[in-house]
């Protein structure tokens, strides 16, 4: 993959290796995740096909910003009213948090780097049932966000039989 970013590259070399990575590569890691888009169309369960996002509701085949959102809100993680610009502001904000802890995992064979992070959603956009982590996770493979979502904490994690936990 000649074209492809080198801390896509970096991502999964690490993860091959295990090798520690420099704050530097942390650091930029942390900025790749921070920056990404999130993961284009996507293929939605029929049991999530009756949820609704302002007027719209969610289709058999959607983009994936929307259809999470929506599934968020419906969780009550998120609030009404939150935009998409809003819930991907707070996915960045946990990438960009200092003392965010970051983990590289194979989910189906693709290398992805994740953000765990204290959940920097303001109180307004914060849904009856928040819960007090953020957790992102990005696809080296696609060079995207694949989901965001709140956590209780770590423990709740199901990442893989060996997380890398790089911080």
């Amino acid at each position: 993959m000649p074209d492809e970013d080198p801390t896509d590259r970096l991502i999964r070399e690490v993860l091959r290796t295990r090798r520690d990575a420099s704050r530097d590569e942390i650091d930029g890691i942390l900025e790749r995740i921070a920056e990404a888009p999130f993961m284009g169309e996507v293929r939605v369960p029929p049991r999530h096909r009756d949820l609704r996002l302002g007027d719209r509701e969610v289709r058999a085949r959607e983009d994936s910003l929307f259809y999470h959102l929506a599934k968020r809100i419906d969780e009550g993680q998120w609030a009404e009213g939150t935009t998409e610009e809003e819930y991907l502001e707070d996915l960045r904000a946990a990438a960009r948090d200092t003392y965010a802890r970051l983990a590289l995992y194979t989910l189906r064979g693709g290398a992805i780097a994740a953000v765990l992070a204290e959940n920097p959603v303001p109180e307004e956009r914060r849904g009856p049932d928040a819960l007090g982590h953020l957790f992102v996770a990005y696809s080296a493979d696609r060079a995207t966000i694949i989901t965001g979502y709140q956590v209780s904490g770590e423990e709740t994690l199901t990442l893989s039989e060996d997380p890398l936990w790089l911080r």
